[in-house]
């Protein structure tokens, strides 16, 4: 018998959810029925989670990962110098615009489409919505985006100008918490042993951060292949060291320690998962360190800001994009 660790309501058939580790937003593809009920899934998706996803599922769509409910309408913002903004689908593949000016309106009506044939049925749709509304005649213009050379610039709802990306908040470490609570959960730990952590996840601990970004300069975590992008999950109970953590990446971009419990009894284990997000499997052979001590984890969680991992972290959103680029050049050749 399993509790929601939201809420503690014993889960049953009726009101157990699906609940995928990492957000299936963001390529997630391990999942469980045993972590949350259907209100505390729904109450998590539509807060901590949509922040997430608005700051990094940018990344999925221009990627095109497999998700286990594929998006059928992934529309990815990218900025002009100008500001205005230009829509694009999987591999940066571009949509067609259209507009549609009603007589006595300045302001004209846009639709985007992935395709042509997307888009006729786009326009007899809203053709016989402004003729239920007595427009019969009406201009429209079609073309696709983005001309060839014209610079665009990735946007996520952190962004403050055009050409920057901003990444992490509260709510942003509350989801990453939350995936390293659900990994654990499904890995077959305790309840009890992650308390600290749910009450975090909950917005009600009193310390703002138990987790930190984690780019050491002086040793690798793992190898990264040339061209690979995935996400990586790596718990480990420390017995030793009476720390319970989880070292999460996600498109080895963000790469996140999440300490679970600074006081922990239990087993001596670890446990590994990587999904590559290029190939949409799972990396088996994936090799993890993390040399930290006790008292390591607890400097890392005092200092008051990420200012020294802001480099590293360009440095690796910089690769992201290459690869991006390499793909959208496959992409447009096919």
């Amino acid at each position: 018998m399993y509790n929601c660790y939201n809420c503690n309501i014993t889960l049953n058939e009726t009101n157990k959810s699906e609940e995928h580790i990492i957000p299936n937003s963001l390529g997630g593809q391990i999942k469980s029925y045993n972590l949350l009920c259907q209100k505390c899934n729904s109450y998590y998706g539509e807060t901590i989670d949509r922040e997430l996803h608005e700051q990094t599922g940018l990344f999925s769509d221009l990627l095109n990962v497999k998700r286990d409910r594929p998006n059928q309408n992934i529309k990815v913002e990218l900025k002009a110098k100008s500001g205005e903004s230009h829509y694009y689908g999987p591999n940066l593949s571009p949509f067609s615009k259209l507009y549609f000016t009603p007589p006595g309106k300045t302001k004209p009506i846009v639709l985007f489409a992935r395709n042509r044939d997307e888009m006729l049925k786009l326009v007899e749709k809203k053709k016989k919505e402004l003729e239920s509304k007595n427009y019969i005649n009406f201009s429209l213009k079609e073309f696709t985006e983005y001309p060839e050379g014209e610079v665009k610039y990735f946007s996520n709802k952190l962004s403050k100008e055009v050409g920057t990306v901003g990444f992490g908040n509260k709510d942003f470490f509350r989801a990453l918490c939350k995936i390293a609570v659900n990994y654990c959960l499904y890995c077959g730990v305790d309840t009890s042993l992650v308390t600290n952590a749910i009450t975090f996840i909950k917005g009600e601990h009193t310390i703002n951060y138990i987790s930190r970004f984690y780019y050491p300069s002086h040793y690798k975590i793992h190898s990264l292949g040339s061209d690979e992008v995935s996400h990586l999950l790596y718990l480990v109970g420390d017995y030793k060291n009476q720390v319970l953590y989880c070292y999460i990446e996600l498109f080895n971009v963000h790469n996140v320690i999440v300490l679970l419990n600074n006081e922990y009894n239990g087993p001596e284990f670890e446990k590994t998962y990587c999904y590559d997000l290029i190939n949409s499997r799972e990396v088996l052979e994936k090799k993890v360190i993390i040399r930290l001590h006790r008292l390591h984890f607890l400097d890392l969680l005092k200092l008051t800001s990420n200012d020294n991992a802001l480099y590293e972290h360009d440095m690796r959103l910089k690769r992201l994009n290459k690869i991006i680029e390499q793909r959208q050049a496959a992409y447009k050749k096919t």
